[in-house]
């Protein structure tokens, strides 16, 4: 499944500094959804600022944050506007021990 809009992974300022780390977690949900081995949330809106993504167009067009297609006609944000990994990394292969759900700062998916 394409990462809809990060073909050469043009990252926020939030998101730069952990470019090696946000490369591994796309190719580890990518493999994870595919295969069928995730079976967590996946969401349209991001936590952070509460964007949703209502259809491909606007996903392609969107800068700051990086979205999956999960079928041929939806999609699945990624990693919010400000660096957060929306899909549990811990679920997708990553130990992640920090990694806490959006609902726990209060944004709901």
């Amino acid at each position: 499944m394409p990462i809809v809009n990060a073909n050469d992974l043009n990252l926020t300022e939030y998101m730069a500094p952990n470019k090696d780390g946000i490369q591994t977690y796309i190719t580890a949900v990518d493999e994870a959804v595919q295969s069928g081995r995730y079976e967590g949330p996946l969401t349209t809106r991001c936590p952070e600022c509460g964007t949703r993504f209502h259809d491909l167009d606007e996903a392609y067009e969107d800068s700051e944050h990086i979205i999956m297609t999960t079928t041929s006609d939806t999609m699945a944000v990624l990693v919010g506007c400000e660096g957060y990994f929306v899909v549990d990394p811990n679920g997708v292969g990553i130990p992640s021990p920090n990694w806490t759900p959006a609902e726990h700062y209060g944004y709901g998916i």
